[in-house]
């Protein structure tokens, strides 16, 4: 019965728990980055102390998207196919550590070996801009989507490696994270909801 009952009490803690995370974090925000028809079926997921995914809710389409951090003064949402989850989810555990070129070189010989899963065309959605101190949303936000072409230089690809604002550029050229920027804008977050 003792047993039960402690077990019982964890439940109930890590329900709690969930709930708790769950509200900090704005999941209807967290999903602005896609269009309309895509929202409500994405998994959201926050990214914990160790740079792991946790997620936040489940969907059931072929994306997730990673919500704002609450409470900083920074304002970041993106969205990305489920096939690269487990790329992002090693790049975000690399931020965390001292030694990225050793984890960045690992990350190289892992997608060129097929060990890691890095899809040549997976596409990603992105919003992010500054919070200003008064209500505590940005004026404005850059939006923008990404192509991952892993590895593509500017010969291989013919675009520019300059920013070209929202037409197609290079960016990251002959690097694992080398991926084409699309439509890179500033916006007034008003115009975000329209």
């Amino acid at each position: 019965m003792r047993i039960l009952s402690s077990i019982g009490l964890v439940v109930v803690f890590l329900s709690l728990s969930n709930c708790a995370v769950s509200q900090e974090y704005d999941l209807d925000l967290a999903v602005l980055p896609l269009a309309q028809e895509d929202r409500e079926q994405a998994t959201i997921v926050y990214v914990d102390e160790e740079g792991a995914f946790q997620v936040l809710r489940s969907g059931s389409n072929k994306l997730f998207c990673i919500a704002d951090e609450p409470g900083d003064d920074r304002f970041s949402l993106e969205c990305h196919p489920n096939s690269l989850m487990t790329y992002l989810e090693r790049k975000e555990k690399r931020s965390l550590s001292e030694y990225r070129d050793e984890l960045d070189q690992g990350i190289d010989e892992d997608i060129q070996s097929g060990a890691l899963d890095f899809p040549v065309g997976a596409r990603s959605y992105f919003i992010s801009g500054r919070m200003n101190s008064g209500d505590k949303v940005p004026d404005s936000a850059r939006v923008w989507q990404e192509i991952a072409v892993p590895f593509a230089s500017e010969e291989q690809t013919g675009l520019p490696t300059e920013d070209a604002g929202a037409s197609p550029w290079l960016m990251g050229e002959d690097s694992h994270g080398a991926h084409i920027m699309i439509g890179y804008r500033t916006v007034a977050w008003e115009r975000l909801f329209d």
